[in-house]
């Protein structure tokens, strides 16, 4: 078979050097061998292949090279170089330049090596699963390989030429790239699952599947949230001790010895300390390993002075706008946050009765009110104002009405009982 090759140049992020702009190009730079007639990719069979480079200064070399598949890297790094005034006027510019001379005729009776090529493999989670059960999320993988085509194998079912696997359900997926040698190499990936902080809120679902969203103004209205930092991949056996590896989706480098971090997985709950840290993504911790499970944990030391914040959205009757306020309350050991506003709701209310018992839907905005929620996490980044996660809309209004219910009522502080749901 008659071969060509091409110089195929991979850039990266470039790196700025200065208050200009000046930067400098950084890139793999590839030999890739192609059929002569076709055009088509081609493995090299160990063909030979004459290349020059020319530096910055001009200065050229000639080297030679082996491919065995259909391409191989022969440079990363530097590849050019622009200098900027402080009017961003260019002072100076340079490149390195490849060069292909020939290429010789592969040997086909030349045999693979016993060792893969260079077979590389990562893996990114582009979207986790937005819900349980959803199963909407996507990973991308990234391979290299002297021996190309690469086949991308997912949980050794799928299998696919392209490197994106979408529609995929939360937990751990094992993916694995095989390349036209036949040589593979495998990687567990855990994808998370996006899980509702709000865990609870004062609305009550009634047969027919009726919501009340009304509540007593003088019993308590509590929205509960969990926190949960961060997923817990597995947990394995630390052969060193018998204790307790737990892998996490973060880096973990930071926490230190003797910690306390709180879990709560499908085989382990409680606030347990840490021994070390195995590796960045990975603790020890102080409690014998049985078997692997997952589910999330809570780390004080990555999320320092945590707490929840209820922003609650209303119409002013006394300025006649529509207005907010943010509470602040902070969870209990376990994550678990109660927040009560019935204390502010109760101010939104007036002991004034301006009903004219002539509309047939009508609600008294003095005895009554509505008010909307909307809920974020935050925590001390070391930043003035803290880190915010984004605020969590609730799309429907809550309602708050002049009154108190006895202990032990049905539905506690809820008004269900008293709402006239419509019927048909």
């Amino acid at each position: 078979m008659s071969l060509t090759a091409n110089i195929e140049i991979v850039y990266q992020p470039a790196t700025v050097t200065d208050i200009n702009g000046s930067f400098i190009n950084n890139a793999q730079v590839y030999i890739a061998i192609y059929d002569a007639i076709t055009a088509l990719p081609a493995n090299g069979n160990n063909c030979l292949v004459i290349y020059t480079v020319t530096d910055e200064n001009n200065n050229t070399s000639t080297n030679t090279i082996n491919i065995p598949g259909m391409r191989s890297l022969i440079y990363t790094g530097e590849v050019g170089r622009t200098v900027f005034n402080s009017k961003r006027n260019v002072l100076t510019s340079s490149n390195k330049t490849f060069k292909i001379l020939s290429v010789g005729r592969g040997d086909d009776s030349v045999s693979l090596p016993q060792i893969p090529g260079n077979l590389t493999l990562q893996i990114k989670v582009d979207s986790p699963e937005s819900a349980p059960n959803a199963a909407n999320g996507q990973i991308t993988i990234t391979a290299t390989s002297n021996y190309l085509p690469i086949a991308y194998q997912l949980d050794g079912l799928i299998t696919a030429a392209s490197p994106t696997f979408s529609g995929l359900s939360g937990g751990n997926h094992t993916v694995t790239v095989i390349d036209a040698a036949d040589y593979s190499l495998s990687q567990t990936i855990y994808i998370p699952t996006v899980t509702s902080t709000l865990v609870s809120d004062p609305s009550v679902t009634l047969p027919g599947n009726h919501i009340s969203r009304w509540n007593a103004a003088f019993n308590p209205v509590v929205f509960t949230y969990q926190r949960k930092d961060f997923s817990v991949t597995g947990m394995s056996l630390n052969t060193f001790d018998g204790k307790t590896r737990v892998s996490v989706n973060t880096d973990v480098s930071a926490v230190l010895k003797d910690d306390y971090v709180y879990l709560q997985t499908d085989m382990l709950t409680g606030s347990f300390k840490v021994l070390s840290v195995y590796d960045n993504f990975t603790l020890v911790i102080d409690e014998p390993f049985s078997q692997t499970g997952q589910g999330f944990i809570n780390i004080n030391r990555l999320r320092p002075y945590y707490k929840m914040l209820t922003r609650i959205s209303f119409f002013d009757k006394i300025t006649g706008k529509f207005s907010a306020i943010t509470a602040n309350h902070r969870p209990n050991n376990t994550g678990l946050t109660r927040a009560d506003i019935s204390n502010f709701l109760q101010s939104l209310l007036r002991t004034t009765d301006t009903y004219d018992y002539t509309s047939t839907s009508y609600r008294d905005d003095n005895l009554s009110a509505s008010y909307q929620i909307a809920y974020a996490q935050h925590w001390d980044d070391g930043t003035d104002q803290g880190y915010t996660a984004d605020f969590v809309t609730i799309d429907k209004p809550y309602y708050v009405v002049y009154a108190a219910k006895q202990l032990g009522e049905a539905y506690g502080g809820n008004m269900a009982a008293y709402v006239p749901f419509a019927t048909t």
